[in-house]
């Protein structure tokens, strides 16, 4: 319990370090004439800039909008990159056969597509759909791609003695076995998705977190820019918490703790269970 208790306190502590260290570094950025440009909002500016946001300025829609293109664009690649990276790890031929293209895929940088994106998709969320996809479809198939082909040789063999093959034998034995690590990828992909996203909203769309970063920067409310930058921070905490809920729900072998999203009804259930 102390341990724990101690590291609640670092990371309060730690917090509250980076605002004080934050509203010293915004007093001494302050302009020295009357109306003078903000260069470093405080925290209590940048609240009062994302409540202004949004109780006048409808950016939850923009939130909803920002999220909606995340979910869709993983989607359209967290399947095909399961289905082949599952393919590349069984078969290490094929894998070597198409490793030099995704090589070149993962050194080609995403956002260098979006001229040619807008040209033929124009800047609706088709062009979107296909950065996100471009930025993680060949990562994440990699990714997956080394995680069944590191699959113990032992539980391989198991497989074949039990008489496990074809689609059992991914989903009983590769699942099973990846599955922590593929949502560990998956955390990772979310968090380049999100910048790719904002990058793209900010070069080519008409709402979305992005274009309200962008836009408030035009008209220099520094305190709107670190709102939309807080946002994208505390969503992508909320989105990892998922993930990791997720995976301890489905491998709370790999979990030492329950993530913090869950560890209130963790302990409860602990307690009842000791009871």
């Amino acid at each position: 319990m102390s341990v724990r208790l101690g590291g609640r306190g670092a990371t309060l502590v730690t917090v509250g370090l980076f605002l004080a260290m934050w509203t010293g570094a915004s007093l001494l950025l302050q302009p020295g004439e009357e109306g003078g440009l903000v260069l470093l909002p405080g925290p209590v500016a940048v609240v009062g800039a994302l409540v202004d946001l949004v109780v006048h300025e409808g950016f939850l829609g923009d939130v909803l909008l920002s999220v909606m293109r995340i979910g869709l664009g993983l989607f359209i690649s967290i399947v095909p990159a399961f289905v082949l990276g599952v393919t590349f790890g069984i078969r290490p031929r094929l894998n070597a056969a198409a490793a030099p293209l995704f090589a070149f895929a993962k050194y080609v940088p995403p956002v260098a597509f979006i001229p040619i994106l807008i040209l033929w998709l124009g800047v609706g969320l088709g062009q979107q759909m296909a950065l996100l996809f471009i930025g993680t479809f060949f990562y994440l198939t990699v990714m997956i791609a080394t995680t069944v082909s590191g699959t113990p040789e032992t539980f391989r063999d198991a497989a074949v003695t039990l008489g496990v093959t074809g689609k059992q034998y991914v989903g009983q034995v590769i699942l099973r076995y990846g599955l922590p690590e593929f949502i560990e990828h998956l955390r990772t992909m979310i968090g380049i998705a999100w910048t790719y996203l904002i990058v793209v909203e900010m070069v080519a769309a008409e709402n979305g977190i992005g274009r309200v970063i962008i836009s408030s920067q035009r008209y220099l409310e520094s305190a709107k820019v670190l709102a939309g930058v807080l946002t994208i921070g505390l969503l992508g905490v909320l989105s990892d918490q998922v993930l990791q809920t997720t995976g301890w729900l489905l491998a709370p072998w790999k979990y030492e703790e329950a993530p913090i999203l869950v560890r209130p009804l963790a302990r409860l259930a602990a307690v009842r269970r000791s009871a």
